[in-house]
Order: structure tokens, then C-alpha cells, then sequence
């Protein structure tokens, strides 16, 4: 504690259910910073001021995992996730802008025989989607 507030490197416990371990600075999470959730979801990342910043990584216990670039604790930049289908994996890549998705997005089925393009603006898509596909079975979404 220093000044009545957390300060220093350690584990915190929350209500619910979520451990936090990291160093909080004057009351606020700076730094390195990990958390995990008593079903097996983690999220890991670098925080300033008790906000997610630059690359944080999110692994769930059912499969699914996230690479996101933030800002201010909202999406900005690139992303990438892998969502399982089934047994599958399906895989997505897309660009945001504080929070809204803008400019390209791909998904790939879990074979990776079909690919899918396209464009956003403000949420929003925009113009033509491109789909690539080889022809073989497991070529649908």
C-alpha cells in the first residue's frame, strides 16, 4: 500500500471469481498483467491507468483464442482469432479502429479450402466480397 492505496507487484482475488496477478501503481494496474477466471478463460497483456494496451492474448477453455491489438481497452489495429467449429478451427483476421471494425477482413474455414474477403467502414461492409475456394468437399461455411 502506499498512500492508502495498492501499490507493488501481487495477486488480487475479485468477487467474481476472476485472480488478477500483476503490479498496480498507485491504485490503477500498470504493466505486465494476467488474468484467469475460475472456468479456465485467461487474458493476458500489458495495461497503463487499468486499460488494456498494445497486443493482449485471450485463450478460453472451449478452443477459442484471440490476438487483439487495443487501446484504451477497445480493439484498434489488427486481430486475429481462431473460433472452433465442432472439432474445427475457423480463423479470422480484421482491422479495427477505436472499436469499430474497419478496413479488411478474412476468414478461413477450418480446411482452409475457402476463404472469404471483404471490406468495412464504420461496422458497416462495404463493396464486393471475394471468396476463394478450392472446389473440394468442406468448401461451405
Amino acid at each position: 500500500m502506499a498512500g492508502g492505496l495498492p501499490h507493488g507487484s501481487g495477486v488480487m482475488q475479485r468477487r467474481d471469481g476472476r485472480t488478477v496477478t500483476g503490479k498496480m501503481y498507485n491504485g490503477l494496474w500498470q504493466g505486465d498483467t494476467l488474468w484467469q477466471w475460475a472456468g479456465g478463460d485467461r487474458q493476458r497483456g500489458r495495461m497503463e491507468k487499468k486499460k488494456w494496451q498494445g497486443l493482449v492474448e485471450t485463450f478460453r477453455a472451449d478452443g477459442h483464442w484471440h490476438h487483439e491489438c487495443l487501446r484504451d481497452d477497445q480493439k484498434h489495429g489488427l486481430s486475429y482469432s481462431v473460433t472452433k467449429s465442432g472439432s474445427e478451427h475457423e480463423r479470422m483476421f480484421k482491422m479495427w479502429d477505436m472499436g469499430v471494425q474497419t478496413g479488411l477482413s478474412l476468414w478461413m474455414n477450418p480446411n482452409t479450402d475457402r476463404v472469404e474477403v471483404g471490406r468495412y467502414r464504420r461496422g458497416q461492409k462495404v463493396g464486393e466480397e471475394r471468396v476463394y475456394s478450392s472446389g473440394g468437399e468442406g468448401g461451405g461455411k
